[in-house]
């Protein structure tokens, strides 16, 4: 067993605490509320909650998913959210260990992270998940130019801002043309801002495989749930969850992927 793999257990407990302060902001954010205060308490009777309580994972089952003043179901959403994101931080970890990249992807895993979630329940992404990965994909291509494959900052910032402009102008042309042939709003500049802020952070490359890779994902993730009865074909679809998923996936084994289609769409290059 390598060092690193003996860190999973503490890298997983960390992801699932990180992961209950983002499904708070991201329950906070479209209410304007403060994601500092009050402290954690039911939203039905506003009662604070027990320290223990607060426990991520451990508390929803210690409480048994009741709020222990008022009785009100505690939805099963809240640990779900902590356990994913644990989930996550695993999976970066086994990808990359103790690296410096671990830094920006996480923050923009975590701003993907919230942003989704609230795509999911609200239909909008908020502006602080978008606009915060575009300036901050920028601010870390210039401190870590190899984040785009670069040594340079200049050529780094550079690939940031093509990321960023390509992101944003695809999406927003797809948009254009979905609403042309549809005649209704065919995809939210929420959507096109995240993209742009994906784009930032991961370059151009990314941005092609995030939007193909979110359209297949939106198809697959709709039919189940057509098949199951929970979706009508004319609801709008939440794009912002997608496009993180496949952001996800680049991030993980997109430089592979990437290779391996090159290797089919140029084979005499490989050559």
């Amino acid at each position: 067993m390598t060092a690193s793999m003996l860190y999973l257990p503490w890298v997983f407990l960390l992801g699932v605490c990180w992961g209950s302060f983002l499904h708070l902001c991201a329950v906070r954010i479209p209410k304007g509320l403060s994601i500092v205060l009050p402290p954690s308490h039911c939203p039905h009777c506003e009662v604070r909650l027990r320290a223990m309580d607060a426990i991520p994972l451990l508390g929803w089952l210690l409480i048994r998913g009741r709020c222990r003043s008022c009785a009100t179901s505690v939805p099963i959403r809240y640990p779900l959210s902590e356990l994913i994101c644990g989930g996550l931080f695993v999976l970066i970890w086994g990808g990359y260990g103790l690296d410096w990249i671990l830094l920006p992807y996480g923050v923009l895993l975590s701003l993907l992270f919230v942003g989704s979630i609230v795509d999911l329940d609200e239909q909008w992404i908020p502006d602080r998940c978008s606009y915060g990965a575009m300036g901050l994909g920028l601010l870390f291509s210039m401190g870590y130019p190899e984040l785009h494959g670069e040594m340079e900052w200049i050529a780094a910032l550079v690939e940031s801002a093509i990321g960023l402009v390509a992101g944003g102008g695809l999406l927003f042309l797809v948009g254009w043309v979905g609403s042309w042939v549809l005649k209704r709003e065919a995809m939210g500049f929420g959507d096109v801002k995240l993209l742009a802020g994906i784009g930032a952070f991961l370059g151009w490359e990314a941005v092609l495989f995030s939007v193909f890779g979110g359209a297949v994902l939106g198809l697959l993730g709709t039919f189940l749930c057509m098949l199951m009865g929970k979706r009508e074909r004319a609801e709008a679809i939440p794009f912002g969850p997608y496009l993180s998923l496949g952001a996800l996936v680049w991030i993980v084994w997109g430089l592979d992927l990437w290779a391996f289609y090159l290797s089919i769409a140029f084979p005499e290059a490989a050559l």
